[in-house]
């Protein structure tokens, strides 16, 4: 506001010569003094690569090949923080009798960690307790697939499979 009012003065006391000398002092920066870096481009003829070179175990089309990691444990829960909170909240809300919130907590979980067995195992005792025997037994099939060699979870889907076949009558 003051920068108008001056200006506005100094415009009707020494004309626009004023007025132009001012705006041009403010337009140019003063020097700090401080180093300036220079960027040149490479005198060499040879490009450098951005990459190391290829390992061995590289196939002959430059593309690198490595095993899959392995996770600590197969069919274990995730270390994602995101989806132990989820699984936390799920766990919170089927122990209150909200079966519909767990179940919902457990698939945004799922969404997350989509390779995680013991998810897909809560998901169907859920879904059982909801009422739902046939999509429970679904659920735990997938959870039997994603379990791997894990002997525990194994036998927790065997017995959820147990007990859904004895509440529906059909074999497990």
């Amino acid at each position: 506001m003051r920068l108008l009012i001056t200006l506005a003065q100094l415009s009707r006391s020494w004309g626009w010569l004023g007025l132009l000398l001012l705006l041009s002092a403010c337009a140019t920066a003063p020097d700090s003094g401080a180093p300036v870096e220079e960027r040149r481009t490479p005198t060499s003829s040879k490009p450098k690569t951005p990459w190391p070179p290829l390992p061995a175990d590289s196939d002959s089309s430059g593309v690198l090949v490595r095993p899959l990691p392995t996770p600590k444990s197969e069919g274990m829960d995730s270390d994602n923080p995101a989806v132990k909170h989820l699984l936390y909240r799920a766990e919170r809300q089927a122990r209150s009798g909200h079966y519909g919130l767990s179940a919902a907590s457990l698939e945004r979980a799922l969404e997350i960690a989509p390779g995680d067995a013991w998810l897909w195992h809560r998901l169907a005792r859920i879904r059982l307790a909801e009422g739902s025997p046939e999509q429970a037994r679904l659920l735990a099939r997938k959870s039997v697939v994603l379990a791997g060699s894990n002997p525990r979870l194994l036998a927790a889907n065997q017995k959820l499979l147990q007990l859904i076949a004895t509440k529906t009558g059909a074999r497990p």
